[in-house]
């Protein structure tokens, strides 16, 4: 068995199915600046220039982020994994 102490942070441990002999680890929340966010969770940078948004995508957990430029008339999005 894996030891918990080296999964890594946003990532956790799932025992194996049924008729398996071994678990897997599976990112679980986005990771962003040592903070973890759980799939759904919005949040905004300190300028409100970038927002971003934990989802959970192919069984894992990544972020989109949404620039705003400068204008505020016009978004953009860019898929990121964390």
């Amino acid at each position: 068995m894996i030891g918990v102490d080296k999964i890594f942070k946003g990532w956790s441990y799932q025992e194996p199915e049924d008729g398996k002999c071994c678990g897997e680890c599976k990112q679980a929340f986005c990771v962003l600046e040592d903070t973890l966010y759980a799939p759904g969770m919005t949040w905004s940078s300190d300028d409100n220039c970038t927002t971003y948004m934990c989802m959970e995508t192919n069984e894992q957990a990544s972020y989109l982020l949404r620039r705003v430029n400068i204008s505020g008339s016009d978004a953009t999005s860019i898929f990121s994994e964390s």
